[in-house]
């Protein structure tokens, strides 16, 4: 999705994150990837 979400929109600010959380279960992903940067 993050990638898919740059072909329209440059960046990763609040218009990039409005886009990406549309995606579903866009909320369980962001918590795997906060949990993996924590503990890696």
């Amino acid at each position: 999705i993050h990638e898919l979400t740059h072909t329209f929109v440059p960046g990763h600010g609040p218009e990039f994150w409005e886009w990406a959380d549309r995606a579903p279960k866009a909320e369980r992903a962001k918590g795997y990837l906060e949990a993996y940067q924590r503990f890696r």
